[in-house]
């Protein structure tokens, strides 16, 4: 459902169609009287209730919450790329942000984030390079014995203006919005306006599948469950994959998470997918370790199994090979994020290679066509409060499986997926620099950054 929003006024929603020839449309006034809280109180319970009962108490109907603090560390989880790799978030106070937003916008409270820009310890100790400076070279430092990062900088505004998009603009559906079903979903998806220029960076957001789903039901005339029954799964055999399983079999089915005091079992836990019938581009699918074997061995094989062909050879390659916008540290594919293969040295290779894509739940699935290996993890990180942290036991996993292979070089991994062979002959130019990053499961890994000359892009 379109949204009108102006300075000084509360958001209206409005319902999608034809406006009235004529017709007004008016924003009620909104004066914001906020009460502050660091990202320590915003995650505290009982400081965050003590607020909100001060709020309930007074003329008060806004709260500022740190985004950013004067120390520079970011409260919450973020794929700001460089927040990863300065340690900005060491710390995460706020473990759940989108939990905390429905809350406080359920009690009728406008938020507003601060972000502190220029006195950012974390940044100008990490990256020397954007801090302020004394005459004599050295880092400068305030009263409170902290530094400061170049005002001047291109670069730390672009840092800071990726995390202020992030805190205003969430990469899905907005879950307070009122709509329901595939019609009101589709409503929402088109009055979505992109938070940055196509090209030009990189963000996790679900609305792209959604399309995409639509996409195939307009295209095919069937919906997104019977197209993939009748055209993937069931020729492929995988006879236990599907949207939506019947109430009898959810015995089968892993529980997730109590949501609005309920066990949500047997059916998608995905907000926006459940909103949607069950039925999405994006999430909803049921299957379990036998049929996603068979998924990963089509791949494997470049898109076809026992002469049945579901996706092109060439089709495969593209997505599993770096799509990322110039300039990117984290290497992304079509749908997939991208991985060095299994090695005991994969901390050492280049970030490609192999693909993956992890569940919310605490799902994985790993495929790595150089030692033609793939790895399924099902667990259930979200029972029964949300809280659990699949991660530990996804990385052991794979060191595990590396550590038993063996080892490989950037030259032997490019041999077996050619593909790939215009990303190293990027990388390997001299105006292309490696930067140690923290990528996920394997550590600290080689990353390679492609650099700019003007306004244009190196090629390749």
């Amino acid at each position: 459902m379109p949204g009108l929003r102006a300075y000084g006024y509360w958001r209206r929603e409005v319902p999608v169609g034809d406006p009235k020839e004529d017709e007004t449309l008016s924003l009620a006034p909104f004066k914001p009287k906020a009460l502050y809280l660091s990202s320590y109180g915003a995650a505290n319970t009982r400081l965050r209730e003590s607020a909100l009962d001060i709020i309930g108490k007074t003329g008060l109907n806004a709260v500022v919450i740190d985004v950013k603090n004067d120390r520079g560390m970011i409260a919450y989880k973020t794929d700001v790329p460089l927040a990863t790799e300065i340690g900005a978030q060491k710390v995460i106070t706020i473990k759940h942000i989108q939990r905390l937003m429905d809350d406080l916008h359920q009690e009728g409270i406008y938020t507003i984030a601060r972000i502190v820009v220029f006195k950012d310890n974390v940044l100008a100790l990490a990256r020397p390079d954007l801090a302020v400076r004394t005459a004599g070279g050295a880092i400068w430092r305030d009263r409170e014995g902290l530094a400061w990062t170049d005002p001047f900088s291109r670069q730390v505004w672009d840092y800071n203006i990726d995390i202020a998009i992030e805190a205003a603009k969430a990469p899905d559906l907005n879950p307070r919005t009122p709509w329901r079903g595939y019609r009101g979903a589709l409503g929402a998806i088109i009055a979505e306006k992109p938070v940055a220029a196509p090209g030009s960076r990189y963000l996790y957001s679900d609305i792209n599948f959604e399309a995409l789903g639509v996409i195939v039901q307009r295209i095919s005339g069937e919906s997104l469950d019977v197209y993939c029954a009748k055209h993937i799964f069931g020729p492929l055999g995988m006879l236990q994959t599907t949207f939506r399983p019947p109430a009898w079999e959810r015995y089968r089915v892993a529980p997730t998470e109590y949501l609005g005091g309920r066990l949500r079992w047997g059916k998608v836990h995905d907000p926006t997918a459940y909103r949607m019938g069950g039925v999405s581009g994006h999430a909803g699918l049921f299957s379990t370790a036998g049929d996603l074997a068979i998924f990963a061995q089509m791949l494997l094989n470049g898109g076809a199994l026992h002469d049945i062909r579901i996706l092109d050879r060439r089709s495969v390659g593209q997505m599993t090979v770096p799509q990322s916008p110039p300039g990117k540290v984290r290497l992304r594919g079509l749908g997939w994020d991208l991985a060095a293969p299994f090695a005991p040295n994969r901390d050492d290779l280049l970030p490609v290679g192999a693909y993956d894509h992890t569940g919310f739940t605490g799902t994985l699935l790993w495929i790595d066509p150089v030692s033609r290996t793939y790895v399924i993890i099902l667990t259930n990180r979200v029972y029964p409060f949300g809280k659990g942290n699949a991660g530990p036991l996804r990385k052991a996993v794979v060191q595990l499986l590396s550590s038993h292979l063996g080892p490989l070089t950037d030259a032997e991994v490019e041999a077996s997926r050619p593909r790939l062979g215009r990303y190293y002959a990027l990388v390997n130019r001299p105006d292309v620099g490696p930067s140690k990053v923290q990528t996920g499961m394997g550590g600290p890994r080689r990353h390679y950054v492609q650099q700019f000359s003007g306004n244009r892009p190196v090629s390749g």
